[in-house]
């Protein structure tokens, strides 16, 4: 009986400082980890993961043909004028009646054709 409430008293003691020192290590990395966030928060900055030019995608009745860079947040008179100014949409354009023109803005230029 004696032996039996040693062991459990050892195995407690044992088991308390596993515990312990597991806990106090997972903590430990933990902090490590919230620091290292805190740094990363701290030094990312979304407007300078923004281009300043973009490639945008013409499409001739859906198709993509060809593709235009431009400065971001172009106007669409602007942009129309470099597309149109584009030789693969002049030759595309040839012999063709243009029935409708869609900017979407930074994203796509679609030329509807007959």
């Amino acid at each position: 009986m004696y032996i039996e409430k040693l062991e459990n008293k050892i195995n407690e003691e044992m088991y308390n400082r596993i515990y312990t020192k597991i806990s106090n290590d997972i903590e430990i990395k933990n902090n490590k980890l919230n620091e290292i966030n805190d740094i990363l928060k701290s030094t990312y900055d979304e407007e300078k993961t923004i281009d300043d030019e973009i490639e945008l995608p013409i499409q001739f009745n859906g198709k993509l043909k060809a593709t235009v860079k431009i400065a971001r947040d172009t106007d669409e008179s602007t942009v129309k004028e470099l597309v149109h100014a584009n030789p693969t949409v002049i030759n595309n354009l040839q012999n063709k009646t243009v029935i409708k023109e869609i900017y979407v803005k930074n994203k796509i230029y679609n030329i509807v054709v007959k």
